[in-house]
């Protein structure tokens, strides 16, 4: 059984600013107990993807666009395996939407940090939308 608190107590977060557009951001940062090639492959591999979070189906390659099973979707901009992933967050036309990204931090003794940050603009929604938008991508595995 998942210990939800201590999932939840494991992630530093932080809401702030973005980089003077006007638009806000959140930023998730977690220590894995995993080797970077692992947790790549969580955030990467469509059949783990689906065990933490939901099915997803997509075209896996720069440029090309991914979609959550009855949530957001979006596209593919930047990717440099294992040490950086850029996607946009997008719920539909009129919902609020953003740019997400995973940042590799350290990696020690077989484990790793990782950084997540989600940011959405004005015209896309209010801080807690972008909140909003991140918590829905980062919710702790349920198995």
């Amino acid at each position: 059984m998942i210990d939800i608190v201590r999932e939840i107590e494991a992630v530093e977060r932080a809401v702030g600013d973005g980089a003077g557009d006007g638009s806000h951001s959140v930023r998730l940062r977690r220590d894995y107990e995993a080797p970077i090639d692992d947790v790549w492959d969580a955030l990467t591999n469509p059949d783990r993807i689906g065990r933490w979070f939901l099915p997803i189906s997509s075209d896996y390659r720069l440029g090309g666009t991914y979609q959550f099973e009855g949530n957001a979707g979006g596209r593919i901009l930047d990717c440099d395996r294992p040490n950086r992933l850029h996607v946009t967050w997008e719920y539909g036309p009129g919902e609020p939407s953003g740019c997400e990204g995973w940042r590799r931090g350290s990696e020690t003794s077989g484990a790793c940090s990782a950084t997540r940050a989600a940011s959405a603009s004005p015209s896309a929604g209010t801080r807690s939308s972008a909140a909003r938008n991140l918590s829905a991508a980062s919710r702790p595995s349920q198995g």
